[in-house]
């Protein structure tokens, strides 16, 4: 004989779907969540190299990560100002910056990520030397810098952007 089967048996409660949308909700917030601007902060006051550059020229590569496009970029600039170094940059030295971000055109991964950087822009720039494994074979030889604060790596100055072409 075939017992029938009583609706507490076969579905969750509603205090079970309750609990469990409010954790699900809150895990995906915490996961997609950018970093604070106090953490931020916290990075650029950490950061080995504190300038002030000038892009010179900016290269990107894009490739697909599953979902994403993660774009790769080489950056070489210029320092018009130093405020802090570890590395003995001075003004007038030129530098090259590599880093990756997700495509803003699809849904990205969470994180904090740097802006994308444009040629004659001026930046303030908190950077530190690249890991070693992180380089490319051919980056070998000079130091490659990688932002340091997210996406507080690259402060655009604006007043003096206006006048960029002066500086070259």
């Amino acid at each position: 004989m075939i017992k029938p089967i009583k609706e507490s048996q076969t579905l969750p409660s509603m205090k079970t779907l309750t609990m469990t949308l409010v954790f699900l909700t809150s895990i995906t917030s915490f996961i997609s969540a950018e970093i604070s601007n106090s953490m931020m902060h916290a990075l650029q006051n950490k950061a080995l190299e504190k300038l002030e550059i000038k892009v010179m020229k900016v290269s990107e590569e894009k490739s697909v990560l599953g979902n994403y496009n993660q774009l790769h970029f080489e950056v070489e600039a210029k320092v018009i100002g130093v405020e802090r170094t570890h590395t003995g940059l001075k003004v007038g030295d030129r530098l090259l910056i590599q880093y990756k971000k997700y495509d803003d055109d699809k849904p990205a991964p969470s994180g904090s990520y740097p802006i994308t950087v444009k040629e004659g822009q001026m930046y303030k720039a908190y950077l530190r030397i690249k890991k070693e494994d992180e380089n490319t074979v051919e980056a070998k030889g000079p130091v490659v810098y990688s932002p340091q604060a997210a996406r507080g790596s690259f402060v655009l100055l604006p007043a003096q952007n206006q006048n960029a072409e002066k500086d070259e």
